[in-house]
């Protein structure tokens, strides 16, 4: 075949080598032996190929474009690949043999040589001239390729004539076809590389994508869902066989369909509200950003992102509800009342009745029996009150004492009869005696009455009734109290009645008015009261008593006072109460009182309360002789006790024979 044609098949041949290479999509930088070997035989094959296509066989001298497919491998490939190419191409050019051999293969490994050098040390320094560098490369190959010639076992004129009629086309076509080859190979690593980019880029979209801290959404412009992340499936607890092809303009729920038609007229809307679940039927609060997307101005759906907000909204409307609602009774409190005034909630129940109740005596309760047995009262009374009143009353707790009730001016007289009813409930409360009463007062309201002025009216009318009840109705609380200790523990009610009988026998001794011996007579009565706030068991304890027992009985004298403060015309005994377990010396409890300064009443009982302890049994022990009392007072006279008093107790006991 001419020369020409030759030539064209050779290069049809190369450029559908490098468009097979781009179809196979690897990289020519590939580290993998795989597809190094690949590469190797196949460019090697090529190789064959060329050669067997050449032109001028007849004479043993072949001609074909294996320059090219040696330059532009060797110099864009791996040195292996070169390598594995240039040892198929060798074997076969030898094979093939003919007066040319020798400079066939002498121009294989020449070429894949030059190749190789140029890649390592003339091409990075030259890529901003990327084709000229190229195109001069070729040219230099192939002028080398003209000089094998003179290796060529033929006369000068021979290897003169051959070059002569070759060189046109190998200085010119062979260059450029390597700069088209080496291009293509180039573009082939271009676009291997950004689809790789690209991939990667996929791959960490979808990365994010499904591990973003929100469900993520897209609709197309008919709404119907065609992505959703794996948060989105996690909130909705739903599958993406059931989340894709989802058209969200026919879901069920009122408060979503209030919102996304203006989604689907490309609004930026924001739906905030419960939400319910038609699939996996939870209940929801969901806050979802919705955004529209347009091409060329016509609307095509658009993307949601998706919050759960159920946990903080629950959390939030406990959080509420706890500021609004007493924790002790259930009911509303005072802040929720004022809320609730401020709105229209009542205005269908006017003309209405306000009801306030308050309960006699909380602070007392606190006093004498601490917060846990007031706190009962108060959870008893409530559990009276919501059993006895129909659904539709309002009922707060205004303040420690107080309750208020707001209810139709039609249930008055049935309101009556529940507060006669309760009345006599409240005596049933078991967590305390004495029993516990309530105060009350109501008034009837119109619409433009003020809440304000109403509820101070209602306050003031129960606390000035309250102020002529309220001593008598203490003192008798406090002998309820008494008659409780006494009932708990019958020793000591004897303990007590034989303190009092002796202390006024002393103070009758010690010619004392008659004042301070009513004093003396009551406060020795009462002098262990606050022993009603100490377990039985530790009272009764036969063993030692541990630091911690101690200090409850310790406390006994300051839970006295306490109670005993709540009536004023027991101030004073308070008083007498608090301290009668002060020791002379000043060492005594519960504020190491020393002296002349404790109350001289107190000084009295403390004396006769332990004489009468001593000659006694006790839990822990058994009674002492009259004579080894009297030797335990004249002991700790000075220290424990006043030394006059003891000297009197003595003299007034011994001559009485007590």
């Amino acid at each position: 075949m001419p020369l020409g044609v030759i030539l064209v098949l050779n290069s049809i041949i190369l450029i559908a080598l490098a468009s097979v290479n781009n179809v196979w999509g690897k990289k020519t930088d590939s580290k993998k032996i795989r597809i190094i070997l690949s590469y190797g035989v196949l460019f090697g094959l090529c190789l064959i190929l060329l050669m067997e296509l050449a032109w001028g066989t007849e004479t043993g001298v072949f001609y074909d474009s294996r320059t090219i497919l040696i330059a532009a491998v060797s110099s864009t490939y791996s040195v292996f690949i070169t390598l594995i190419m240039i040892v198929i191409g060798v074997v076969f050019r030898l094979y093939m043999s003919g007066d040319g051999a020798i400079a066939g293969v002498i121009t294989i490994v020449c070429t894949g040589l030059l190749g190789i050098i140029f890649k390592k040390y003339i091409l990075p320094k030259t890529k901003s001239r990327f084709y000229l560098s190229y195109l001069l490369f070729g040219i230099v190959v192939h002028i080398f390729m003209l000089l094998y010639h003179f290796s060529l076992p033929k006369d000068l004129d021979f290897i003169l004539e051959r070059i002569r009629i070759i060189a046109p086309y190998v200085l010119t076509v062979y260059p450029i076809m390597v700069v088209i080859l080496v291009s293509m190979i180039k573009q082939n690593d271009k676009r291997i590389s950004f689809n790789e980019t690209l991939a990667e880029s996929e791959e960490n979209y979808e990365i994010l994508f499904n591990n973003f801290s929100s469900g993520i959404i897209y609709f197309d412009e008919n709404g119907i869902i065609i992505k959703c992340n794996d948060k989105f499936l996690n909130i909705m607890s739903a599958t993406r066989k059931q989340m894709i092809g989802l058209n969200m303009n026919i879901l069920p729920d009122s408060n979503f369909q209030k919102v996304f038609p203006k989604v689907m007229r490309g609004i930026p809307t924001v739906f905030h509200n419960n939400y319910k679940s038609y699939i996996s039927q939870k209940d929801l609060f969901l806050h979802i950003d919705f955004q529209p997307a347009y091409k060329e101005s016509v609307f095509k759906g658009g993307i949601g992102i998706v919050d759960d907000l159920t946990e903080s909204e629950t959390l939030k409307e406990q959080m509420i509800e706890v500021t609004r609602r007493d924790p002790i009774t259930g009911f509303n409190n005072r802040k929720s009342f004022e809320e609730d005034i401020s709105t229209t909630m009542f205005d269908e129940l006017y003309p209405l009745e306000f009801l306030m109740i308050s309960v006699d005596n909380m602070q007392f309760y606190i006093d004498t029996l601490g917060y846990t047995k007031a706190d009962n009262i108060m959870k008893e009374f409530s559990n009276y009150v919501r059993a006895s009143y129909r659904d539709d009353i309002y009922i707060y707790r205004f303040s420690l004492n107080d309750f208020v009730m707001i209810y139709s001016i039609e249930y008055i007289d049935n309101a009556k009869k529940v507060l006669r009813q309760l009345r006599d409930q409240m005596k049933a409360i078991e967590s305390v005696t004495p029993s516990v009463s309530f105060t009350y007062s109501t008034v009837e309201m119109e619409k433009k009455s003020n809440w304000y002025d109403t509820t101070n009216a209602l306050r003031n009318k129960i606390y000035s009734f309250r102020t002529y009840t309220k001593s008598n109705v203490t003192k008798n609380s406090i002998d309820l109290l008494m008659a409780s200790l006494f009932e708990k523990s019958p020793r000591e009610r004897q303990h007590s009645e034989r303190v009092s009988k002796m202390s006024v026998q002393l103070a009758e001794c010690l010619d004392i008015d008659a004042e301070m011996i009513s004093r003396i007579r009551v406060a020795s009565i009462l002098h262990d009261i606050g022993k009603l706030n100490v377990d039985l068991t530790i009272l009764d304890k036969k063993g030692r008593l541990t630091d911690e027992e101690y200090q409850k009985v310790q406390s006994h004298t300051e839970s006295g006072f306490r109670i005993l403060s709540t009536v004023n015309e027991y101030k004073e005994l308070a008083k007498i109460v608090l301290a009668h377990h002060e020791r002379y010396d000043g060492t005594g409890y519960p504020f190491n009182i020393k002296g002349d300064n404790i109350p001289f009443e107190s000084r009295i009982i403390s004396v006769v309360d332990s004489y009468d302890a001593m000659i006694n049994d006790r839990p822990y022990r058994n009674a002492l002789s009259q004579e080894q009392a009297i030797q335990e007072l004249k002991d700790n006279s000075g220290t424990q006790f006043d030394p006059n008093i003891v000297e009197q107790f003595l003299s007034c006991f011994i001559k009485d024979n007590l």
